[in-house]
């Protein structure tokens, strides 16, 4: 099997979230985007790639490592 290449790992995927929740806290299922919003490589040759959700701004949910939520609350 050929090893993936960095371009392949980049590439933005279309998912499911299943605990998208409004400003009421009421849960929905959206169809999201997450996808590499930063891109640094150090100068030892190691990559560190942040991700991003496209709904991440307008989530609630708490728990999620994309929501926006946690910084909306301080």
């Amino acid at each position: 099997m050929p090893k993936p290449t960095l371009e392949r790992l980049l590439i933005p995927v279309s998912v499911p979230c299943y605990d998208w929740k409004d400003s009421n806290g009421e849960t929905s299922r959206k169809t999201v985007i997450i996808s590499p919003i930063r891109i640094i490589e150090s100068g030892n040759g190691n990559i560190q790639i942040s991700w991003g959700c496209s709904r991440g701004a307008f989530c609630k949910d708490q728990k999620c490592r994309y929501s926006h939520a946690a910084e909306q609350d301080t």
